[in-house]
């Protein structure tokens, strides 16, 4: 059936330039470009902007000249156009500009990778995937060899004594050069395992010595690597993804017997692992959580769920367009710990940060693309598949492990969104792409659409009308707060991190984020993101009363949330109530010490009233027993 490209070529006699663009060859130069570009993004860290696209956009011009579309046509073009508005939406949003657009082009270079990946020609995916093993190996030795072992150690001792004798040898010259974080270089590690082991078991196959040599290797250096990262999230992932490949092969073997499809016995494959993992881990002493602490290096389960229900509730506040790109370290020190410089990166939840720097959009174009994944990759044969595919039984089932590589590992860390690595985001969905091609248009696939799946999608249209009908009023009120959220960060944040507390200059800014939090409260009472900003701008204005009873509205919509507990104990204690206070704090120690500062800062503000309620809150702190 050739490559199943979308637009297929008619009458090429006599058209050679359109021969040529449909060659081999010119695949390889796509993918060079967009290659190139991307390593251009990614050594300025996106700071070049949009001048990387010059090249990137060298193929799309070809191919607009031979009179095809300018990029390869996929099935998940909807939504990745989606996803690329959302985040488009989200640059405007930030709150620090050139953070947003540097991370939005991170953002468009890793789609242009994904069209590149996606519009390769069969020939070209097993070289491709070799590179893919051969950059795994590269990047384990590279992360080995500049990683600082005195700053960001090792978790297993034996580990970091190697990687300091590693570090008094190396070259001097490795010292200038970009450093990965152990747990970004642990999870790109782990979602590029399957391809190599894919690229292994492909040279066995056909024999190929210098394959299988230069695959082990690649295999080689990644194991070495994932362990001196010693990164449990990417160790759990990889193990999760490889045994999901064993079981979907297992799955392609069983299925005719019990006469159901591959997909139905892989799902109940996967429900039955599922659920003799949470029968074992909750049934073990400390559960799931003591499951996971139990495992080698420093415990930090605790934390991670902490920061997880923080990021939460800054998800509240940002609903419908997100807090911006780039936006979370901001918005988490100054919403949540409520304290004036960095603290946290991203939320070490790829989900959650992409729900909350690019709203509700985001995260559906981004779960669509992977359970249609799932779902075409879970019975390849029944989705319209590739025919011309080289071991494509291999190709599928390496590209399901990576999948739920992601995933796994996605829940626990966010190298692929919350750093550079967002410009591999895309390479599963690259290659799922390419192996389940787009044959037709969209006016031809609506064409064919069955009578069950019109009814179904009506019933959809109906369903959604009807939420939106009857949930108006709150999602007006969300979107009212979305926006003074938004507003409220560029007034807050512009200049953050400051190392100082605001003196309240901001608050003469703020009104128009306060008509934004006025409105939000006209469509429902019950938006807990307009009381808890609306209480923060009266703090700015040193109307403490008044910030008490805005805070305790927001306290009562959501009584775990950090930053509003903290905020009221605040502005009770301001407001001269001290004892009201000191329930709310949500770190006692984080209080103590913090009043010890203020006990001097409000002097140096030449508010000696203010000193001595600090002075009264330290005093009764002292007095509390001990939990």
């Amino acid at each position: 059936m050739g490559e199943g490209l979308a637009s297929p070529v008619r009458n090429e006699e006599g058209r050679p330039w359109r021969t040529l663009i449909n060659s081999r060859r010119f695949a390889w130069f796509h993918f060079a470009c967009a290659a190139m570009a991307g390593w251009i993004w990614y050594l300025s860290d996106g700071r070049a902007g949009p001048w990387p696209l010059v090249l990137a956009g060298l193929p799309w011009l070809a191919r607009l000249f031979s009179g095809q579309f300018p990029l390869p046509r996929t099935r998940f073009d909807p939504l990745v156009f989606g996803f690329l508005v959302s985040a488009l939406v989200g640059a405007w949003a930030g709150y620090d500009q050139t953070l947003a657009w540097e991370k939005f082009w991170l953002v468009v270079g890793g789609i242009v990778l994904y069209y590149a990946l996606s519009g390769q020609r069969s020939a070209n995916i097993w070289p491709i995937l070799t590179g893919f093993a051969l950059f795994g190996g590269l990047l384990g030795l590279y992360f080995m060899l500049t990683n600082d072992w005195i700053a960001v150690p090792a978790k297993v001792e034996s580990l970091n004594r190697i990687g300091l004798g590693l570090m008094e040898a190396r070259p001097a010259a490795l010292n200038n050069l970009h450093r990965l974080h152990p747990n970004v270089a642990g999870g790109i590690l782990a979602m590029l395992f399957p391809f190599a082991l894919a690229v292994a078991v492909r040279g066995i196959t056909k024999a190929r010595a210098h394959i299988i040599i230069l695959a082990v290797l690649s295999l080689g250096m990644m194991f070495i690597g994932l362990a001196f990262t010693t990164s449990r999230g990417a160790w759990i992932a990889l193990a999760g993804g490889l045994l999901a490949w064993l079981m979907w092969l297992a799955a392609g073997r069983v299925a005719g017997s019990i006469s159901l499809t591959r997909r139905k016995t892989l799902g109940l494959g996967l429900l039955l692992a599922l659920g003799t993992f949470l029968s074992v881990t909750l049934t073990s002493p400390g559960g799931l959580i003591g499951t996971l602490e139990r495992l080698p290096g420093p415990s930090s389960v605790g934390n991670r769920l902490s920061i997880v229900q923080d990021a939460i509730d800054l998800a509240g506040d940002f609903p419908l367009i997100g807090s911006g790109l780039a936006s979370f370290e901001g918005i988490y020190s100054q919403y949540i710990q409520d304290i004036p410089y960095y603290i946290l990166y991203h939320s070490h939840d790829l989900f959650l940060d992409v729900t909350i720097e690019q709203g509700v959009v985001g995260i559906l174009m981004l779960l669509a693309i992977i359970l249609t994944s799932f779902w075409w990759l879970s019975d390849p044969h029944l989705s319209a598949y590739r025919h011309s595919a080289q071991g494509f039984s291999l190709l599928c089932g390496a590209t399901f492990a990576t999948w739920v590589v992601l995933c796994l590992h996605g829940l626990v860390d966010d190298p692929l969104y919350g750093s550079r690595g967002a410009l591999l985001l895309w390479l599963p969905a690259g290659l799922t792409a390419f192996l389940f091609p787009r044959r037709m248009g969209w006016l031809e696939y609506a064409r064919k659409i069955t009578m069950p799946a019109l009814v179904a999608v009506a019933v959809l249209a109906i369903l959604t009308a009807f939420i939106l009908v009857s949930y108006r009023r709150p999602i007006l009120s969300a979107w009212q707060s979305n926006l003074g959220a938004l507003e409220m960060n560029r007034v807050e944040l512009a200049g953050f991190p400051s190392g100082r507390w605001s003196d309240g200059h901001e608050s003469t800014s703020l009104d128009s984020a306060r008509r934004y939090f006025e409105r939000a409260l006209l469509y429902n009472r019950d938006n807990r993101t307009a009381w808890h900003r609306l209480g923060l701008i009266a703090m700015l204005e040193r109307d403490y009363d008044t910030a008490s009873d805005a805070l305790y509205n927001a306290y009562l919509l959501d009584t775990d949330h950090r930053g509003i507990r903290k905020n009221l104990a605040y502005a009770y204690i301001w407001a001269g109530h001290p004892e009201q206070a000191l329930m709310m704090f949500p770190d006692a120690a984080e209080a103590y010490t913090e009043l010890e500062v203020y006990r001097g800062w409000w002097l140096e503000q030449g508010q000696p009233i203010f000193s001595a309620r600090a002075e009264d809150a330290l005093r009764l702190l002292n007095e509390r027993p001990a939990p």
